[in-house]
């Protein structure tokens, strides 16, 4: 079976994972990277970071432009998005076939990546259907290169009155990911923004259970950067409604944070109507060794 990506050179670990992590920060909507920033992600200091970029650059995988961070050349690009494909086949081939939780598969694919041939690649991605996104929700790449689409937002930028459904969760952090199992806040969960408490460093939402009943959670901050919401018919529905003007001079809900700089998405503001909304409990589960996760400074890796 011919591959694009069996054209790419062979190269160490280490410019695949420069390359990876370069990748993921611009598919997230980031520019160009930092060398302070890829410093923290890879836990090494920045003259090794300095030194690495340098041979990158000359292998002409990056383009590095001092005070404008680290972009990717075509051929980076390349690479990047094969080892991506690499990285997210083999986690969702280990949660779907060998049962590992969507907290546990991250450092394993990050080994494993480097290591399985293109015939293993082809066959897990046979056994599994082909799948087009990870058991975080994160687009798999194509064989042929190409990424499909994710509708969602991030958490941080939906205004309060915003709601969606869980499309994507960072795995940049497993604790996290075991915080929001406790909070019953997975992928597909029907989530609705009710209020941004800064001071407190929470983000109260009412999630939709599987019976209809709605009950308040409050989570950390660090959802802010780890959670993406993507439109459902619900929200549709209230966004169609939202668009006429509700009254003299009333211009109406936009459904995102005049806090973001990212453009608008289809991201729905609930609006009010005469039916009352169902009674909401508020749940609040304790993490794991009775802290909070904070939001992660690395960049994401997976």
């Amino acid at each position: 079976m011919y591959h694009w990506h069996m054209r790419l050179p062979s190269l160490s670990t280490m410019a695949e994972d420069y390359v990876k992590l370069i990748w993921k920060a611009s598919e997230r909507g980031g520019g160009g990277l930092a060398t302070r920033d890829i410093a923290a992600a890879l836990r090494v200091s920045a003259s090794t970071v300095s030194g690495n970029l340098r041979k990158l650059d000359r292998d002409g995988l990056i383009e590095h432009t001092p005070y404008y961070g680290v972009v990717l050349t075509p051929l980076g690009q390349q690479v990047a998005v094969a080892m991506v494909r690499r990285h997210r086949l083999i986690e969702t081939f280990l949660v779907q076939r060998l049962g590992y939780g969507w907290d546990e598969v991250h450092t394993e694919a990050e080994a494993l990546e480097h290591a399985v041939s293109e015939t293993f690649l082809d066959r897990v991605d046979v056994d599994l259907g082909h799948p087009t996104h990870d058991p975080h929700g994160d687009p798999i790449p194509r064989a042929d290169g190409s990424v499909p689409d994710s509708p969602g937002a991030l958490l941080g930028t939906v205004a309060p009155g915003a709601c969606g459904t869980v499309d994507r969760v960072s795995d940049d952090d497993p604790s996290l990911l075991r915080y929001f199992d406790e909070l019953g806040v997975a992928l597909g969960t029907h989530l609705r923004v009710e209020q941004v408490r800064d001071y407190a460093g929470v983000i109260a939402v009412s999630r939709r259970s599987s019976d209809g009943s709605e009950s308040l959670v409050d989570l950390p901050a660090a959802a802010a950067t780890a959670i993406w919401l993507a439109p459902d018919g619900d929200c549709r529905a209230a966004a169609a409604a939202a668009r006429q003007p509700r009254g003299p001079g009333e211009a109406p809900g936009l459904g995102v944070s005049d806090r973001s700089r990212a453009e608008p998405r289809e991201i729905c503001r609930s609006t009010q109507d005469s039916a009352p909304r169902p009674a909401l409990s508020r749940a609040r589960p304790r993490a794991a060794a009775g802290t909070v996760p904070r939001a992660s400074a690395r960049c994401p890796a997976g």
